[in-house]
């Protein structure tokens, strides 16, 4: 049995890398392996401010769980596809190996910004507001230059950037047909 096609989808938090990569779940055979499930307190800098300031080297984001799970994947599911959640691309060494493709979703960062805003008034009801106000406090002093610096490298190695922000099913589409161009759909 061949091995699975490897996609990595980057891009913003609120750009719709889990949104997208549900969608497509429901219309390809595959695994999803989601980033945020593989975070923990040592994957990203102390500083984040100094991380940026220094080129924000995305070999920085440490997330060895994440790519346990890839190699666990690669090797034990019969699935032609693992759609991957990886804001950075092919970007970090440590995961951009077992990576077949990248697509990046250019995302405005106002829309990002207003999903995660919705995000967290559906998911904290309770907290939102002071939830909200942290978020914009560190979206303002750093986050937006983050997220504008990481999605302009990904750009770089990515094999194919979507940027229809609201269409889900034309993206979904759209990612079908290229794969079909790539006689990668089985």
């Amino acid at each position: 049995m061949p091995l699975p096609t490897v996609i990595a989808f980057s891009g913003a938090s609120g750009s719709g890398k889990t949104t997208l990569i549900n969608a497509l779940r429901n219309t390809f055979d595959c695994e999803v392996i989601h980033f945020d499930d593989h975070v923990t307190k040592n994957t990203y800098p102390n500083d984040m401010r100094v991380w940026l300031q220094d080129g924000a080297n995305a070999n920085q984001i440490k997330t060895p769980d994440l790519v346990n799970a890839v190699l666990f994947a690669i090797h034990h599911t019969q699935k032609a596809f693992i759609f991957l959640e990886e804001p950075f691309g092919k970007n970090r060494n440590e995961i951009s190996s077992f990576i077949d493709y990248s697509i990046l979703l250019d995302t405005p960062l106002e829309i990002c910004l207003s999903r995660v805003i919705k995000r967290h008034m559906t998911q904290n009801a309770e907290s939102a507001l002071e939830g909200i106000n942290d978020y914009l406090a560190r979206y303002d002093l750093l986050l937006r230059d983050c997220y504008q610096t990481t999605n302009e490298k990904a750009r770089l190695n990515s094999d194919l950037v979507l940027t229809n922000s609201d269409n889900v099913a034309t993206a979904v589409v759209h990612i079908k047909t290229w794969l079909e161009g790539l006689d990668k759909v089985r």
